[in-house]
């Protein structure tokens, strides 16, 4: 996608990895992230967001919601 960067990708899955920071809790951020999203999704992507304090401190809850993520899409 033009115009965005992502955290991580997975394109055998179409799966967009967002980890997030207190950065993303401000409105001018929050604006670029939907128009990120939206730009995602109409390119039939998924997007799966996951909080840094989420991965520093329940690292195994992620790696076990994504993996459940993964088999679904």
């Amino acid at each position: 996608m033009e115009g965005f960067i992502t955290d991580f990708f997975c394109h055998e899955k179409k799966l967009l990895i967002e980890v997030d920071g207190g950065i993303h809790n401000t409105e001018p951020q929050k604006a670029i992230d939907a128009r990120k999203e939206s730009a995602a999704l109409s390119r039939g992507l998924h997007i799966v967001r996951i909080k840094n304090r989420e991965i520093l401190h329940r690292i195994e809850d992620c790696l076990k919601n994504l993996t459940e993520i993964v088999k679904e899409i």
